[in-house]
């Protein structure tokens, strides 16, 4: 049975580990002590996850249980690994940050160069947390059929678990609360949308493994799923902001990727997904769309203990486009990951930085409101994310630690990925004709005829399942047939340009083959509005119909 390196290690360190008490109540009379300097930063800060119920494995909310955790408490406080909160504030201050202060940090280790004295529990007083305002009752609350168990020994059980009835109409969902059912052994979760067109390779998977859900790691495994949200330890419900929705194609059915970790805790699980949805009818101001932004071609070697991996990209985002949040994602042996908007000027924007990558504790970032970094097509972005492929860096199977071997890109946990998932905004211009590609005409209908690169980005209005399907029908063997002459130009343009190497084909379409890829366009417009290859993209057949 495999196991990965996880949260159990440090936060049971937390709890092996003692502090001093003053018993003796010779603390001076300035010195830092926990009730009257600490405590309150605990109670803000950490039992969220530290209580009883909840994922952490001990208590920071029980004074007694928290000075039992004194010295490595501040340890991992003054190293930044608790509260978890990966992003450096040096590339941009998320909405939600739960980084603490310089000055809070220097309260604990204060706190210990005077000796960890406890001081009076008189001096207590509890933190003025701002009240969250009561949200409404959910529109839809959704959940599996079934409880799933962790498998026996198993540390961390990764599994996908599926809500098999399909959702009835299209739906703008306003926001999105996981609610986990056991909450003692479920580390994080991603949710997915799965259309129409992808139940069939979602059967399968549920055909292939006789338990509940089936065996997942990092993403849903599945080609065409749309990434929804997610809920780590320690969020609380939101909605989005005033106006946004995302949309949900109606058919589509949903997936919960189940990270369970059982330090904490154990028995069975059924997590639900609540759902805040506009009225039937209804439509948003702003439409958020996720797109993720990797490096597929990783080729890390074995024994490298600092390999780095980098890529540049265009990538097909329609104008009025801008990032309200990231959500990093790399598996176990990264250990930092950047990512950046260069624009055409050459200026560059952050949109992430993890200078110290924690699997256990991968999370989204969001963008203030008023901050919403533009990005469309013109722009490029650029993600390196270094890794530690040595022996001392390695997963542990079966009691023993796994030989170094090259790992590149995949799904599985001994292999890799580089990648960021960008949560976009545009403003909502209505529904097209409907499907997975709700907003690809409408959108359309602002590109100049023959503008390939702008109809290619007009695919991503309507998030990534609509792009998938969108160009495997525009590139398939159906349109293609009907455009040989400028096909065979644009295939051996591309050739020359991008090679196999998938992150340089659209940067190839918008430049180096853009004559070639205009003129294919400009062939395919004609047959794709005749009809006659609809049934070449199946899941958004409205992209190839009048």
């Amino acid at each position: 049975m495999a196991t990965h390196r996880t949260l159990a290690a440090p936060l049971l360190l937390l709890a092996a580990c003692g502090g001093s008490s003053d018993p003796d109540n010779t603390t001076p009379a300035d010195a830092v002590t926990y009730h009257a300097d600490v405590r309150p930063l605990v109670e803000r800060n950490c039992v969220g996850c530290h209580s009883e119920g909840n994922i952490g494995p001990f208590r920071l909310d029980d004074p007694a249980e928290a000075l039992q955790a004194a010295e490595a408490m501040v340890l991992s406080v003054e190293e930044r690994t608790m509260p978890p909160w990966g992003m450096d504030p040096n590339c941009r201050v998320p909405a939600g940050s739960l980084r603490l202060s310089n000055t809070d940090v220097a309260t604990f280790v204060a706190w210990r160069d005077a000796g960890f004295p406890e001081g009076d529990a008189t001096d207590f007083v509890a933190p003025q947390l701002e009240a969250a305002e009561p949200l409404p009752a959910h529109d839809l609350l959704l959940t599996p059929e079934q409880p799933y168990t962790p498998a026996d020994g198993a540390l961390d059980d990764y599994r996908c678990m599926v809500i098999q009835e399909p959702l009835g109409r299209d739906l703008f969902v306003t926001g999105v609360d996981v609610q986990p059912d056991n909450i003692g052994i479920v580390h994080h979760v991603l949710l997915y949308a799965i259309p129409p067109a992808g139940h069939a390779e979602l059967d399968a998977r549920l055909e292939e493994d006789p338990e509940p859900g089936y065996t997942c790691f990092g993403t849903s495994g599945l080609d065409n799923a749309q990434t929804l949200g997610g809920w780590v330890p320690g969020n609380a419900p939101a909605q989005y902001a005033e106006g946004v929705a995302q949309r949900i194609p109606g058919g589509s059915r949903l997936v919960l990727q189940m990270h369970y970790n059982t330090a904490g805790g154990s028995g069975s699980d059924q997590t639900s997904v609540g759902l805040w949805t506009l009225p039937e009818g209804e439509v948003p101001d702003t439409l958020m769309t996720v797109f993720p932004i990797a490096k597929l071609d990783l080729d890390i070697e074995a024994g490298d203990t600092n390999s780095v991996q980098t890529v540049r990209q265009r990538l097909p985002i329609p104008e009025g486009s801008s990032v309200m949040a990231t959500s990093p994602h790399m598996h176990l042996l990264g250990t930092s990951l950047r990512s950046k908007i260069v624009r055409a000027d050459g200026t560059e924007q952050c949109l992430s930085q993890i200078d110290r990558w924690d699997f256990d504790w991968q999370r989204s970032y969001g963008v203030p409101e008023e901050s919403w970094i533009p990005f469309t097509v013109h722009d490029e972005v650029e993600i390196t994310c270094t890794y530690d492929n040595s022996a001392a860096n390695q997963s542990v199977v079966d009691g023993t630690p796994r030989e170094p071997t090259d790992v590149g890109w995949g799904d599985g946990s001994f292999d890799e990925m580089c990648l960021d998932y960008l949560a976009l905004v545009r403003p909502y211009e209505g529904d097209g004709t409907g499907d997975t590609c709700a907003e690809y005409d409408v959108c359309k209908e602002g590109c100049a005829p023959g503008d390939g690169i702008c109809a290619m980005s007009c695919l991503t209005a309507s998030g990534e399942s609509c792009l998938y399907c969108g160009l495997d029908g525009l590139f398939g063997t159906c349109v293609g047939s009907q455009c040989i002459a400028s096909g065979l130009q644009l295939s051996s343009c591309m050739d020359a340009c991008a090679g196999d190497a998938y992150e340089a084909q659209f940067a190839c379409l918008y430049d180096g083959c853009r004559s070639e890829f205009d003129a294919y366009a400009a062939c395919a417009e004609p047959v794709l509005e005749g009809g006659q290859c609809a049934s070449a993209f199946p899941g958004c057949e409205s992209v190839a119909t009048p």
